[in-house]
Parts: structure tokens; C-alpha cells; sequence
């Protein structure tokens, strides 16, 4: 394990030499190091490219697992360790360590066995689990992964950077309930024959499904508006859905608005028309105004 002398050390650090210095000096000794045996590791799907482009691109912090986000104790410790495998702590006996953070680009990983910052973990595999933006573990059990629905990880321990991932099937994502894959069929046709069915994902859209003879077909319709409204098998209706309560705009109609408000549990609205003529509901300003031009809904304007 690489140690600095106390002499040496605290030398060093009286020499006026910045934080900045010291994440060099740590860089320096990097090609000094003997070349690493492979470590056995699980082995985890190669995340798709579009993930790790999307991943060097947006460079999310919050995820990442160089951010240290516990200030460390360093008291009566006088030496260097890895917080994990991008981010190194320097001690110098003092409570506040004179160093936690990332390593430097040059030397982007954190070497546990040697304590010091490498170019390399000395394993494809590790290094590719290590690179910016893998999935950080805030504490145990299943995660979904940030950027595929249909990859989910399992950690053992909090703050692991390197938990088992799975991916599921085509045609399937990861369902939390189960901690397992579910299967995403856009219309469930299976025993509705001849009646509606709604959308897996996305409730303003529904369909028939028609059997004639032996030819079974998914005829496809929509409400018009699709992101306010759920169709309704019961009904065979579309309806509108409160997703807070106040006051919301009917974009099919001008002069009208919705009012939610809760109601057993969940919300009930009413659909109300502005009271005087040649007047629009204002959706900024919540309430109905005065208007000298035609108005055009957002929805259903032909």
C-alpha cells in the first residue's frame, strides 16, 4: 500500500503546495505502479451504446461515482485510500482530509489494492464499470437503470459502483412490484373479443379488438385529447382525468374550463362554461376574461 512518511508528509503539506498539487503528485506515481492481476468480477451485460453515448453527453453528476458526498474523518490517520473506484481520500491525522475527490483525467481510477490513482484498473471489464456515469449504489436491493426501462441492477451494498445488472427481453421492462421483467404489449387483445381495450402505457389511446370468422385485427383510435383524457372500458368513453386539484383549461373549447378538487380518496371535476358572452378561460391567469378575436382550441380545430 502506497504511504507517505509522517516526516515526509507533513513536510510536504507545510511546503505551501495546493489541493490541486496534490491530486498531481498523486497522478505522478501512477505509471510507477506493477501491472494488476485480473480481479473475477461478475460479469454484467455491455450497457447498448446509446447508453453510454447518452452517458458522456449529459456527464450526470448526481449519479456518478466520484462524487463523495460524506465529508471523511481522517482523525490519527496518516495515509491514502480509495472511496471507490474513481475518487481518492488523502489523510494527513487531521479530522478534515487534505484531499477527497476525484481522480484526475490523466488518471481517471482509483486503485484499491495500491491506494493511489491509475490510468487503468488492469481489467477491460472493470474500467468499462468504472467509466463515468455507471450506476452508483445509494443503498441495497433492485435499482432500474437511469437511461434503459429494460435494464435494472441489484446491489449488495451501499455505494457499490459495481452492481449485477440484467437486461430484460425485447418486449419486456423492469417492473418493481415483481423485481423482475414484464412483458409491454401495446393492446392486450387476449380473451376481449370484439370490446375495447386501453393502452398498456399510455390511456388516451385505445382499441377494438375485432374477431371475424377466424381473422382477429386491433383497430387503433385515440381521444382527442389524448393527454388529458382515459378511455374508459366500462363506459366506452373517454374521460377526463384530474391529476391536482384547481382549475385547468379544456383545450377542445375556449369558454370552457375543468375544476378538480378531491373527493373519497381521489378527484372529482366539473367541466364549467365561462358566464358572460365573448369570454375565453385564461389558463395563466386562471379565470375567464374578455376576448375580441376568434379563439382556436388546441384540440379538435378543424
Amino acid at each position: 500500500m502506497w504511504k507517505l512518511s509522517f516526516v515526509g508528509f507533513v513536510l510536504f503539506l507545510s511546503s505551501g503546495i495546493t489541493r490541486g498539487a496534490v491530486v498531481e503528485k498523486v497522478a505522478e506515481t501512477a505509471n510507477k505502479q506493477p501491472t494488476l492481476m485480473a480481479q473475477k468480477v461478475p460479469m454484467p451485460i455491455t450497457r447498448p451504446q446509446e447508453v453510454n453515448e447518452i452517458s458522456s453527453k449529459t456527464r450526470v453528476e448526481s449519479i456518478s461515482p466520484a462524487a463523495i458526498q460524506t465529508l471523511q474523518n481522517c482523525t490519527n490517520r496518516m495515509d491514502t485510500y480509495c472511496y471507490d473506484c474513481r475518487s481518492i481520500v488523502m489523510c494527513a491525522l487531521a479530522e478534515t482530509p487534505v484531499y477527497q475527490g476525484v481522480c484526475p483525467p490523466e488518471t481517471p481510477f482509483c486503485d484499491s489494492q495500491y491506494n493511489r490513482c491509475a490510468i487503468t484498473l488492469g481489467d477491460p471489464i472493470m474500467d468499462l464499470l468504472c467509466q463515468e456515469g455507471a450506476q452508483l449504489c445509494t443503498s441495497r436491493g433492485y435499482f432500474p437503470d437511469v437511461y434503459d426501462s429494460r435494464i435494472y441492477h441489484y446491489c449488495a451494498h451501499q455505494g457499490d459502483v459495481m452492481p449485477v445488472t440484467y437486461r430484460c427481453p425485447a418486449d419486456y421492462i423492469y417492473d418493481s412490484y415483481s423485481q423482475g421483467c414484464k412483458r409491454i404489449i401495446p393492446y392486450d387483445c387476449s380473451r376481449k373479443d370484439n370490446k375495447f381495450v386501453t393502452h398498456t402505457l399510455y390511456p388516451g389511446y385505445y382499441a377494438f379488438c375485432r374477431v371475424m370468422g377466424g381473422t382477429h385485427e386491433i383497430i387503433p383510435y385515440k381521444c382527442r385529447d389524448e393527454l388529458n383524457f382515459a378511455f374508459n372500458t366500462k363506459t366506452n368513453a373517454c374521460e377526463y382525468q384530474c391529476k391536482d386539484e384547481g382549475r385547468f383549461v379544456d383545450r377542445e373549447s375556449c369558454d370552457h374550463y375543468y375544476e378538480c378538487y378531491r373527493s373519497e380518496g381521489g378527484y372529482t371535476y366539473q367541466r364549467i362554461k365561462c358566464g358572460e358572452a365573448y369570454h375565453t378561460y385564461d389558463k395563466q391567469l386562471q379565470k375567464c376574461v374578455p376576448y375580441y378575436a376568434q379563439c382556436e382550441p388546441e384540440v379538435g380545430w378543424d
